[in-house]
């Protein structure tokens, strides 16, 4: 295994985004300026001209756009999904209408009855709020009653079924005042990954290289091939309107310290997440006051009591190469990709 880190100097990292062979993170460097005090003869630093400057850092192979003729601005939420060799699809959701459109790659099938199936590249109709393409299958979040109440779920998955990675696990409700929901899904090449309201993760599909043996697994249903899920509310963003903010509308419950596609990285073998924390504003009172250096440190007031092991990552599946032996540490941003994983300390570029 190899380990490298990237510190930024006078700054943070904010973000990453990693493709194939490619990892690229977003960062912020202050800029001091500096001027020779004419009484002291001292160098000094004038805060006033003092600069801030945010920007992307990119590191590894040439990255090759496979859509270039996609304006993805056009998107609120776009994934893009490799098969093997060639086989390259993208989905995104359209602003304005939320409807999901899909290009390049396409695998129909047939079924045990000769049913045609529909491929990775036919999406199903209805209004959704993010997606995600795997390998020869794809899933969707809607957030609209009506699309939710047509499919039953508001997870809904289309494409390649040959591992059970389209049929989603159904939720079992446990309270008549409040609906557990999906809130995210990310996507392997033949498994799904989706988080849930109530803090659980959810994974089924192909358990190759042990895709889906996530810590302390439960059956997601009361069939083994129904999928697996954590045995506790261990992950995600926070979503209880009664400990955090409700009231940003793009990450519902979550506000701006965190969101939830930083906190989980689904990639063709192997999947890593960033177990759940006092990551909430407004309501509760450890977290109403601190600044960054101080949302996860102990006995502060945003160290968070109730959670195990908040803010520890925890990675599973294909390990050839050392990807998935996840470093100690508290982290606040994950992203993965084949063979290799990328994250960020909680506490800007401190462990």
């Amino acid at each position: 295994m190899r380990e490298s880190r990237l510190v930024v100097s006078g700054g943070c990292l904010l973000d990453l985004a990693t493709s194939m062979n490619r990892a690229c993170a977003l960062i912020t460097e202050t800029v001091p300026y500096y001027y020779i005090d004419p009484t002291t003869r001292t160098i000094q630093v004038n805060q006033t001209l003092t600069t801030s400057d945010v920007r992307w850092v990119c590191w590894g192979a040439a990255y090759t756009n496979p859509f270039p003729n996609i304006d993805i601005s056009l998107y609120s939420d776009f994934s893009v999904g490799y098969g093997f060799k060639t086989m390259v699809t993208s989905c995104g959701v359209e602003i304005g209408t939320n409807f999901l459109a899909c290009f390049g790659a396409n695998d129909p099938s047939v079924s045990s009855t000769g049913a045609k199936i529909g491929g990775q590249a036919d999406p199903p109709a209805g209004k959704f709020s993010q997606v995600s393409v795997g390998g020869l299958h794809a899933c969707a979040i809607t957030n609209f009653a009506d699309t939710a109440t047509s499919y039953r779920s508001n997870l809904v998955c289309w494409g390649n079924n040959r591992m059970g990675q389209t049929t989603v696990p159904a939720i079992v409700q446990v309270s008549i005042l409040t609906t557990i929901n999906y809130t995210y899904v990310q996507l392997g090449y033949e498994y799904s990954c989706a988080l849930r309201s109530d803090n659980r993760l959810t994974c089924f599909g192909s358990d190759l290289d042990q895709s889906l043996d996530m810590p302390d697994r439960v059956l997601a249903t009361n069939t083994k091939n129904g999928g697996y899920m954590s045995s506790g509310s261990s992950y995600g963003c926070c979503h209880d309107c009664s400990q955090c903010d409700c009231s940003t509308v793009s990450h519902a419950g979550v506000g701006a310290r965190c969101l939830e596609q930083q906190r989980i990285s689904v990639t063709w073998y192997h999947t890593c997440a960033i177990r759940a924390g006092c990551d909430v504003q407004g309501k509760n009172p450890k977290c109403t006051s601190g600044s960054l250096s101080t949302w996860y440190a102990k006995d502060t007031s945003c160290f968070c009591n109730s959670c195990v092991r908040p803010h520890e990552m925890e990675c599973w599946g294909y390990n050839a190469w050392g990807n998935a032996n996840a470093p100690p540490g508290k982290f606040k941003v994950v992203k993965a990709d084949v063979d290799f994983t990328c994250a960020i300390y909680a506490e800007c570029n401190n462990k």
